[in-house]
């Protein structure tokens, strides 16, 4: 692999994998637990918002780009509280864009080795003295694709759009989207939507 751009993805879910196995919870993805033609309908679903986001940024030309992710749900209306405050004071030539309303699929080219991943796997679980059991070479290759999803899709808005200023709610370890902004140019700005201490795996940092 060339370079560790991707690296955040992996290391915040690898953070939860290994709480979850220390407290004995098991999670299922919900996306997983859904039947083959649910699976189906949502990957059309995801490519056909993809494709409206494309033509509205192109059609529009807004210069300001607004990521939301609702989290919250108040008889039955999904908000995401911080960004729905921003996006209010700007009127004019702004774009929002509903990050649970689709997945990125696609395959990267970059992979990293099965025995590199084993080896990861093997000192996680002497580390922590746990019994994690996965196919850690899939985790990993993965995230590095959700990672150049990210890139490519956001690369194009970015371009076909006018794109000044980006802002965004979510974790910080949305790499793809903050290396296509920066690729073009536009100013990217975090609101803080959770506490940031060193217990939280998306903004804690070893020295």
């Amino acid at each position: 692999v060339k370079d560790l751009n991707w690296w955040d993805l992996v290391r915040h879910d690898l953070y939860y994998l290994i709480y979850y196995e220390l407290n004995n919870i098991r999670i299922i993805e919900p996306i997983k637990r859904n039947s083959l033609f649910v699976r189906l309908i949502f990957r059309l679903k995801s490519k056909m918002y993809c494709y409206y986001i494309f033509c509205i940024a192109f059609i529009t030309r807004p210069d300001k780009i607004f990521l939301s992710f609702p989290r919250f749900s108040f008889r039955g209306i999904k908000s995401d509280y911080p960004i729905d405050y921003v996006v209010e004071t700007y009127q004019n030539n702004k774009m929002r864009i509903d990050q649970s309303k689709f997945l990125l699929f696609g395959q990267s080219k970059a992979k990293i080795s099965l025995l590199d991943s084993n080896e990861l796997l093997e000192r996680l679980n002497k580390r922590f003295n746990i019994s994690l059991k996965i196919d850690m070479s899939s985790f990993i290759n993965e995230r590095i694709s959700g990672y150049h999803n990210q890139l490519r899709f956001y690369k194009k808005i970015f371009k076909a759009s006018n794109g000044k200023i980006l802002i965004i709610s979510q974790t910080g370890n949305q790499k793809g989207v903050f290396h296509a902004a920066a690729k073009y140019n536009l100013k990217t700005i975090e609101v803080q939507h959770g506490e940031i201490c060193r217990n939280h795996p998306a903004y804690s940092y070893p020295k």
